[in-house]
C-alpha cells in the first residue's frame, strides 16, 4: 500500500494503481473441521443459479485464513460458525 506521508494512506483512483503497488502477502489456511448442512443455511439464496436446489445437503471443510500484511496489522478471516453449526452474523 502506498503511503503519501508517515501516517496517511495514499488514495488510489483505479485498480491498476492498486495492483501496481501491491506487495506479496504471506498467508496460511487452517482446516478447522468439517460441517454438513443445507446450502441455504450457509449462503445468500439470491447468489445461486435458478437450477440449484437450496435444500441440497453438502459436506465440506471449514477453513480460516491468516494474512501477514507487510505494512499493517495481520488479518484473520474466519467462517464464523458456532458449535451448533449455524452461521453467526456479527
Amino acid at each position: 500500500m502506498q503511503k503519501s506521508s508517515k501516517n496517511s494512506i495514499k488514495k488510489y483512483t483505479n485498480w491498476e494503481e492498486v495492483f501496481a503497488s501491491a506487495k506479496p502477502m504471506e498467508f496460511k489456511a487452517f482446516n478447522n473441521g468439517r460441517i454438513t448442512g443445507k446450502v441455504k443455511t450457509y449462503a445468500d439464496a439470491e447468489s445461486f443459479p435458478k437450477n440449484v436446489d437450496r435444500n441440497t445437503v453438502l459436506d465440506h471443510d471449514i477453513v480460516a485464513f491468516s494474512f501477514k500484511h507487510p505494512d499493517r496489522a495481520d488479518i484473520l478471516i474466519d467462517c464464523g460458525f458456532s458449535s451448533k453449526r449455524k452461521l453467526l452474523y456479527l
